[in-house]
């Protein structure tokens, strides 16, 4: 028997449909809890290819609420990505799964095939607003979900013609702050957020017309209660309008919950100063159409053209006062960097 006989036999898939998940490739970002059993429903369900991404380890305290992790594999701190490739791979090993241990925001720089759609499974906000970025300049679609102790919220996302994400939450710097407080979660919220999110996917993979791209929804697992919102475009988004607003300033570095990577703001008029100082210290200089990832050493620095900047390699938070000392010696042309913050010393 067909492996998606069962599938096949709902109407609103058929074989057609099934065709098309047999030829899609997802990337899914965030390999979690909402991540972990979105893969698997794909996969169950037939696509062509998985790319996973996650830079994160499985941790026991992850057991309790993700799928596809086992007591060994958070004995091993094993990457997630892996231990989930291992996991899907013995579901449907005919599924192309490509697993990337390192932070979306690396990710963009590779060469990615064709994309079919994106899933937001992250837990912060910094990395949802490249995801919405990134989407909007390939124009594929994504679906954004998040969970919080009793409480799931999702949307399907189309670019450039429907409000993006920053359309709805257009404080996500503000969320970001707060999301950083740890919260509980309800396991079995998880999997009725993420069969809501893989529904919404089949949708799109198979092409159905009836999917909302202007509909928020929101759930309360606890209250069994089910709401959804209309969502409009904000003509001036500085994601999705047409003048894109830049940074002119150099804002203080913020740790991005559950991550090494800080975040923050720089003029955009420095990042040609910026590569020229790479390529004076040997190091590696990678080009996308959002922007430039610089590599000195240990430390990795991407510079969107939004004006935002990402540090990876950190070991601890620079004092405030580094990084525009670092950029005021930069513009002085100086050969060493000299600041505070010796991270930046001698590259």
């Amino acid at each position: 028997m067909n492996r998606f006989d069962r599938q096949i036999r709902v109407p609103a898939i058929g074989k057609n449909g099934q065709e098309k998940m047999m030829s899609s490739t997802v990337l899914l970002v965030g390999c979690g809890a909402l991540g972990s059993y979105c893969a698997e429903q794909l996969v169950r369900g037939g696509i062509k290819k998985l790319i996973l991404v996650d830079f994160d380890h499985v941790e026991v305290s992850n057991l309790q609420r993700q799928a596809l992790f086992v007591h060994e594999d958070a004995q091993n701190k094993t990457k997630k990505v892996i231990a989930a490739k291992k996991q899907l791979s013995r579901i449907d090993p005919t599924v192309e799964i490509i697993a990337y241990a390192e932070h979306f925001e690396q990710t963009i720089f590779r060469s990615l095939d064709s994309l079919d759609l994106i899933l937001d499974c992250t837990d912060n906000f910094a990395t949802r607003e490249v995801i919405n970025s990134y989407a909007y300049q390939q124009n594929i679609p994504f679906i954004f979900a998040a969970c919080s102790q009793t409480v799931g919220q999702l949307m399907a996302i189309v670019p450039r013609k429907k409000p993006c994400l920053h359309c709805l939450f257009p404080n996500a710097d503000i969320l970001g702050e707060k999301a950083c407080d740890i919260q509980g979660i309800l396991t079995p919220l998880i999997p009725l957020v993420t069969s809501l999110q893989i529904s919404l996917a089949y949708k799109i993979l198979i092409g159905d017309p009836s999917i909302s791209w202007e509909t928020f929804y929101f759930v309360d697992i606890w209250d069994c209660s089910f709401q959804s919102f209309h969502v409009s475009k904000n003509k001036e988004c500085p994601y999705c309008s047409s003048s894109t607003a830049t940074s002119t300033q150099l804002s203080e570095l913020k740790k991005v919950c559950g991550t090494d990577v800080y975040q923050g703001k720089y003029p955009v008029s420095m990042a040609p100063i910026l590569i020229a100082d790479c390529k004076n210290h040997q190091g590696k200089i990678i080009q996308h159409p959002m922007g430039v990832l610089l590599i000195w050493d240990t430390i990795q620095l991407t510079l969107f053209k939004n004006g935002t900047m990402l540090i990876y390699g950190l070991k601890e938070k620079p004092d405030k006062d580094a990084f525009p000392q670092f950029f005021q010696s930069l513009q002085k042309g100086r050969k060493h960097i000299d600041c505070q913050y010796n991270h930046f010393n001698n590259q």
